[in-house]
Formats: C-alpha cells, sequence, structure tokens
C-alpha cells in the first residue's frame, strides 16, 4: 500500500519552498531546524511528484536555488490561492496575517507567551493553555482564536 504524498509550500524570508512529501507539517520541522529564520506552512495538498515537477516548471522564472522561488507574481497569487489548504484551521491562518502584517510581531508574541518563534510556527491550532495571552496580545478575540472554547462554554460543557 503506497502512502499519499502531499504537495507543500513554505515560505521564508520572501522566498517559497515547492515540494513533495508524505508529511508536510514534518517537513516543516525539518527545514526549520535546518533554517536560522522562522519558516511557515503556506498550505499543502494531494499531489504527485510529477505535480511539484509541473509546479516547478511553472513558476521557473521565479526560481532561486533548489526548490526555493521567490515570492513574486504568479507564484506569489498562487500561495495567496493555497493559503491555509490542508491546515483545516482559519483560526490559525488569521493569526499568521496578523503576524506577517508588521516585521516583528511574530518575535514579541513569542517572547510574551515564553515560547520560541518556530514554536508558533508548527502551531496547527492555538493551546488552550495559550488562547487567552495570545489574545490579550495580539487583540484577536478569542471566539476568533478557538472558537470551539467559547462554543463549549457557551452549550455549558467545560472546555
Amino acid at each position: 500500500m503506497s502512502c499519499a504524498t502531499f504537495i507543500y509550500a513554505l515560505e521564508c524570508e520572501g522566498f517559497v519552498k515547492i515540494g513533495v512529501t508524505s508529511s508536510p507539517r514534518n517537513r516543516l520541522a525539518v527545514a526549520q531546524t535546518m533554517s536560522p529564520f522562522n519558516v511557515e506552512l503556506i498550505g499543502f495538498f494531494e499531489g504527485t511528484e510529477g505535480d511539484e515537477r509541473d509546479l516547478h516548471e511553472r513558476f521557473a522564472d521565479f526560481h532561486h536555488r533548489g526548490e526555493w522561488f521567490k515570492k513574486e507574481g504568479d507564484l506569489a497569487r498562487w500561495c495567496d490561492g493555497i493559503a491555509g489548504r490542508g491546515l483545516n484551521n482559519s483560526a490559525i491562518v488569521h493569526l499568521r496575517k496578523y503576524l506577517k502584517a508588521k516585521r516583528g510581531r511574530l518575535t514579541s508574541l513569542a517572547n510574551g507567551i515564553g515560547v520560541r518563534p518556530g514554536t508558533i510556527s508548527q502551531w496547527d491550532r492555538i493551546p488552550a493553555d495559550r488562547v487567552f495571552a495570545v489574545s490579550r496580545l495580539t487583540g484577536i478575540p478569542i471566539e476568533e482564536l478557538r472558537p470551539d472554547l467559547v462554543n463549549a462554554c457557551d452549550d455549558g460543557r467545560a472546555a
């Protein structure tokens, strides 16, 4: 039996890595370990090595080195189109957009909650024990960050 493979896009310092893997989140962890800069998983979807090759050809004008491309033009629009795909969590996408909107926000948030920036980048959902601090520091309402916690409380159930 063969494993499903996924096309993924990672972003780091204005560059995008397009690759194929059976585990996008593990690939993010490896890339983050090898990079001195914050690396984020833009999104992923089922695909093959052939699909990866097609994307590399499609964005050849933006090629930088290896599987890394400059995030410009059509590639930037493609990234916007897959942002959050596979992540199944619009709250994380919302938080990432907030953090990217102004330089230094990721580091400031990480310092404010006592974690490393790479930890936040690997979240696929905001941990319940961090949601109040994240909300306080970002100004994003808790109900947007973790609607499941608010809805659980509204239904009278423990979160």
